[in-house]
């Protein structure tokens, strides 16, 4: 188990070395972008089924609008919610009952 005291020294660590790390990585994706790229291509090659599944499973989920509460794909739901019929509506006020008084909830 890694303790809180390693994370935060890590953190401080890379705090105090980031400009140097970053243009060491920098230098090292430029010098073997080549390597990179093949390494990339024989990744998705190996791997390509369960990629392609997942990404079929993440298209087909769903997420509710928190403007009109219908259930819309979540890939489509920035189109969704720019359009009129969604605009316009607004979910009805909540009823809450709190120390004996109703609150409505806008």
């Amino acid at each position: 188990m890694v303790s809180d005291r390693n994370i935060e020294s890590e953190r401080e660590k890379y705090m105090i070395n980031r400009e140097r790390l970053i243009e060491y990585q920098t230098n090292y994706n430029a010098e073997n972008r080549d390597k990179i790229l093949e390494y990339q291509k024989q990744y998705y090659m190996m791997n390509r089924e369960k990629l392609c599944e997942l990404a079929k499973a993440r298209n087909k989920q769903r997420a509710d609008c928190p403007n009109c509460n219908k259930s819309v794909l979540k890939p489509s739901l920035a189109d969704h919610m720019s359009r009129p019929i969604c605009m316009n509506k607004k979910l009805p006020a909540v009823k809450t009952e709190s120390k004996r008084r109703l609150i409505i909830e806008d």
